[in-house]
């Protein structure tokens, strides 16, 4: 019996942004992700964010709790989102971090949370950067 199953593949590169965003929209719903090439980012910059993430996420909880999602943004803990609800009564096995604009109107709605640079002192300038090439 074959398990595997076929990743959606998202190539960026292709001139028709909206054929690009259907196809991004009918992964979400088939598969609930997708893999994203020819993006533009580099390799480097790559490498720095799965870096500044992984120092993040392996700080004892007492040094992310300052950082608790406020306003959409900020720290969100394990088992603190339940994106289904109807799956489990227990939340979702994931912490994450959001962080949004950088400068406008909503930056000063919704201020950025960052770590100290005491504790984390690239994470700042490299997430900042790689919100500046995604976009």
């Amino acid at each position: 019996m074959d398990t595997s199953l076929l990743l959606p593949i998202i190539d960026l590169s292709s001139p028709g942004k909206i054929s690009t965003a259907k196809l991004i929209r009918q992964a979400c719903l088939e598969h609930g992700f997708f893999y994203v090439k020819n993006h533009g980012i580099s390799e480097e910059l790559m490498e720095g964010v799965f870096k500044e993430s992984k120092g993040f996420f392996n700080l004892p909880l007492e040094e992310k709790m300052p950082l608790l999602r406020r306003d959409l943004l900020g720290y969100t803990p394990l088992y603190a989102e339940k994106l289904d609800p109807s799956l489990s009564s227990r939340g979702d096995s994931k912490e994450s971090f959001y962080f949004g604009s950088l400068e406008g109107v909503l930056a000063q709605r919704y201020p950025n949370q960052w770590p100290s640079e005491g504790i984390l002192p690239s994470w700042r300038q490299t997430m900042e950067t790689y919100y500046k090439n995604v976009l």
